[in-house]
């Protein structure tokens, strides 16, 4: 799968770097990991509506607080709640903690909502998982756009 995301960095311009780590599962646990740059971290959280007929990809810097009745609000729901380790494999194809903006590369059937945080895309050093949790990907936030429109995505939205 980390192949496949270098594939589309390099095919789409992408400058990035490679930093391999133990795996982490928690936003605390990356926040010790060590980068030669200054990274805006980030908190991924995939989430459902109550009957399960939508789900939700949520990117916030790590340091917002957030509630998850305040992201229900912004997707325009009346409740969210954490989505299962079954929905997240079937839907993006990996597990709890390794959940990542990434993973819209394996969003084959179009069926996640993305939202993300404008500070994320205004950042120039972002850090994300490539649908593995032992690997993080730094690179321009500005190029997130580029990703979302290669991979064909529809359901998205700053906020």
């Amino acid at each position: 799968m980390a192949l496949k995301i270098e594939k589309l960095f390099e095919q789409q311009k992408i400058s990035y770097k490679k930093y391999q780590h133990q795996p982490v599962f928690t936003v605390d646990e990356a926040k010790a990991l060590v980068f030669d740059e200054a990274i805006l971290e980030i908190k991924n959280l995939f989430l459902r509506n109550k009957n399960k007929a939508h789900y939700y990809l949520f990117c916030v810097p790590a340091n917002r607080q957030i509630s998850i009745t305040e992201l229900a609000l912004i997707a325009h729901e009346k409740q969210l709640s954490f989505s299962s380790d079954d929905d997240l494999f079937r839907l993006l194809g990996v597990h709890s903690g390794s959940v990542s903006l990434l993973n819209i590369i394996n969003d084959e059937a179009k069926l996640v909502n993305y939202y993300i945080d404008q500070s994320i895309i205004r950042h120039p050093q972002v850090a994300f998982h490539p649908n593995r949790n032992d690997q993080t990907y730094v690179f321009n936030g500005q190029e997130i756009p580029k990703l979302i429109h290669y991979c064909s995505i529809e359901h998205y939205q700053l906020f």
